[in-house]
């Protein structure tokens, strides 16, 4: 079993039988909580002129990377976007301090057809010197939050 099997699977048994902390609105759950709102529901990246230093104050330089490639990539593409992605609920199950670990249900809705469609997420937050940021995203298959 691979480390990031090992990792999901000990998040997920955490999760499952209650351990960790639901994010407060106080302190660290408070700031960890919004970073992952400001994540999820960010969509300047399509048209902002400034997207890059958004992105800058929610992720990692290592994933801001291959985020920007992305967002790049897309933007010089002649496609059209017709989803918002919105943050439905949000829990720590792990806080050292220095490496925070969420379980985050997210709703997606086509602006065109109105359909809904709800995912769970794992999220993994560094807290840098510049403050929480996201270093990875991983599919939650199964249980939702």
């Amino acid at each position: 079993m691979g480390l990031r099997t090992k990792c999901v699977a000990l998040i997920l048994a955490l999760w499952i039988t209650g351990g960790g902390a639901v994010c407060s609105f106080a302190g660290t759950g408070q700031e960890i909580r919004q970073v992952v709102k400001d994540a999820v529901e960010y969509a300047g990246w399509l048209k902002d002129k400034n997207y890059r230093e958004k992105l800058k104050q929610l992720f990692t330089s290592e994933l801001l990377a291959s985020i920007l490639r992305s967002v790049e990539n897309y933007r010089e593409s002649a496609t059209d976007w017709y989803t918002l992605t919105f943050l439905q609920n949000c829990h720590i199950v792990y806080n050292n301090e220095k490496t925070a670990v969420v379980i985050a249900r997210v709703e997606e809705v086509d602006i065109t057809s109105q359909c809904r469609e709800s995912n769970s997420l794992i999220i993994v937050l560094s807290n840098t010197n510049a403050g929480w940021r996201i270093a990875g995203i991983f599919s939650c298959p199964g249980k939702t939050v």
